[in-house]
């Protein structure tokens, strides 16, 4: 009788030292990325003085649960290009004209460490959604504003590395194409998390 009392004891015991155990070491968290760089317009447009080179940036809100797929949500700056150049007419004469396009990205974000023992800090990341594109242009003294939205798709990779147990610094290289130009855009760009939230 009494051992069969502590047997039984020493179980529940047991089981819920393992459960504690197994509730300490299962972290969620909720994370803030941040990242700015050089980014580089791709596309077949060939133009004299086109400028395709530019710094853009993006934020993230990323949900990390206990395994190794994160998902969230994307936006930034996408600097895709500018020309200015000088034309002549008859009629006007000599005027510069120029011209810019910018895309404000709403994404949908999934990210997933391929290597979780090898390379723990490794992620690849990729998703699709809505590129707002934004144009705006000059031509003798007269200015033209204009936006249009197009549908796409992103994927990219990120290494970080951890300075405490909140913030990690590292680069990320992404891809962004957006259906609507036919075009992409190339991003190097630093890279920080941080976690705001951990349970």
């Amino acid at each position: 009788m009494f051992m069969k009392l502590t047997i039984k004891i020493l179980s529940i015991l047991f089981f819920l030292t393992a459960a504690k155990a197994q509730v300490k070491d299962t972290l969620y968290s909720i994370s803030a990325d941040a990242g700015i760089g050089y980014s580089r317009y791709l596309t077949t447009l060939q133009f004299k003085d086109l400028n395709k080179n530019g710094v853009s940036g993006t934020l993230r809100l990323m949900w990390h649960p206990e395994h190794l797929l994160s998902i969230g949500v994307e936006t930034g700056y996408q600097y895709l290009y500018s020309i200015k150049s000088e034309i002549y007419s008859d009629e006007f004469g000599t005027s510069s004209i120029s011209a810019s396009m910018i895309s404000v990205p709403l994404l949908f974000v999934a990210s997933m460490i391929i290597f979780p023992k090898t390379l723990p800090n490794f992620e690849l990341n990729g998703g699709g959604g809505v590129y707002f594109l934004f144009n705006h242009g000059e031509l003798y003294e007269s200015s033209i504003e204009s936006s249009v939205f197009s549908l796409g798709y992103h994927f990219g990779a990120s290494y970080l590395a951890p300075v405490n147990d909140n913030l990690s610094i590292g680069g990320e290289i992404k891809y962004f194409y957006m259906s609507k130009l036919q075009d992409s855009n190339l991003l190097f760009q630093i890279l920080f998390s941080y976690k705001m939230i951990t349970w």
